[in-house]
Formats: C-alpha cells, structure tokens, sequence
C-alpha cells in the first residue's frame, strides 16, 4: 500500500490532488488552521483524509513512521518556508521522497508604480514616506503586527475566520476597516475597495499569479495607485 503526505492549504493543492490520486493508495493532506479544515475537509473520500495538524520535527517523523508515509508532496505558500524546510531535512534524514510543488511566484507584469520591497517594514515605511495612507493591506492576519504603525488608518483583508479576526484587532485595526473575505478576488472587487475606501496603495506578498497577485496589479494599475510587494518574508 502506497501513502503520500501532501502539505497543503493553498489553491494550489486541489490542483496537486487529481494529478496524485492515479498514484496513491492513501492521501494524508495536512493543514494548518481550522479555516483551512473547513474548506478542504470536502475533498475527503474513502483514498483523501484531512488532518488538521501543525509539524514540528519529532510530530513529523512520528506522523511518517505511523502512517507510512513514502513521499511527502510540498504544497505549502511559498512564504512557509519553516515548515518546507523541515519537511525537506526530515525526508532526507529518512530517505524518502520530497518533492516541492510550490506556486510559481515569477510574474511577468510591468507597471510604472508596482514597486518590491524586501519586509513588511520596509513597506510601512514606503506608504509612510510618500503618504500613502489608506493602505489596502492584503498580507493576511499572520503578520498584521507588523503593520501596527499604520493599523488604524489601513484597510485589511483577511479570511472570515474568529481567529484572524481577533489577531488584527489585537494588532491595531478598527472594526471598520477589516475585510473578511474569502477569495479568489477577481480585479472589478479590488477596484470596487479602492474606490469605496479612498485606497492610496496597496501592500501584498509576491503570491505569484494564481495567488491572485496579477489582479491586484492590474487593479491598482486602473485605480493609478502604487502596490508594494513584499518579496522576502
């Protein structure tokens, strides 16, 4: 009996799971929050399981020797790069396969005001510098700490989930200004934001196209605002 982990919780890894089904006995896909459970829990059949579940390494080599695992499948966001590294090390450790199937985070996109920074620092300081507040944050509530300098002049986007509600209150953001909204979101909605809200720039992750960066671009484009990727975090 053949059994593949696949870490996942992104778009990315529905497309993963029809090109692994032909290929497996079993499927252990792994996610990180109870948001991510929600969503994915439906793709369950008698070959998928879903397991809400955080690794560490020893949860990890556990989690391999139990249900034996022969290739770990990587379809993580590119940012979660603790966890991918884990994996990586740990299959190597053990000798089995690890195969990274990450997005694409390349885009091939020119407009005059898109602008790449390296930390979520250096973009607070972008929009500050130049004023360009509002700011249309959508980074996630991960990291909506980082953003505290300029939380309660910003709009933030997050998924609809108590938990992430929560953590950009505590981070500084008014009720007002949070958008709890599962996507994807097409450009006509972003431009539709900006416009309500009076948006001077928007701040995002390099999520790659099928993160939905190429609509933001574009969004921003019509709307004449600049947007500052975040490339390194």
């Amino acid at each position: 009996m053949r059994n593949c982990l696949v870490l996942g919780g992104t778009s990315d890894t529905k497309k993963v799971l029809n090109k692994l089904l032909d290929n497996y006995d079993k499927i252990y896909v792994t996610v990180a929050t109870e948001y991510g459970y929600e969503i994915f829990r439906e793709l369950e059949n008698e070959k998928i399981k879903i397991i809400l579940k955080r690794f560490d390494e020893e949860s990890l080599k556990d989690f391999i020797s139990s249900f034996s695992i022969e290739e770990i499948i990587d379809t993580t966001h590119p940012y979660a790069k603790k966890i991918s590294s884990l994996a990586k090390n740990i299959s190597a450790d053990i000798n089995i396969n690890y195969t990274a199937m990450m997005r694409d985070t390349y885009l091939d996109y020119k407009y005059e005001k898109l602008v790449y920074v390296g930390c979520y620092e250096d973009a607070v300081n972008f929009v500050l510098d130049r004023d360009l507040l509002p700011s249309f944050i959508t980074t996630g509530s991960k990291n909506s700490h980082r953003f505290s300098p300029i939380a309660s002049n910003s709009y933030i986007r997050i998924l609809p989930s108590e938990e992430s509600i929560a953590k950009v209150r505590r981070s500084g953001f008014p009720s007002k200004n949070i958008i709890a909204m599962q996507g994807p979101f097409n450009v006509d909605l972003n431009v539709a934001i900006i416009r309500q809200f009076g948006i001077k720039s928007i701040i995002t992750k390099n999520s790659g196209e099928s993160g939905g960066l190429l609509e933001k671009i574009k969004s921003a484009e019509i709307c004449k605002i600049p947007i500052i990727v975040v490339e390194n975090e």
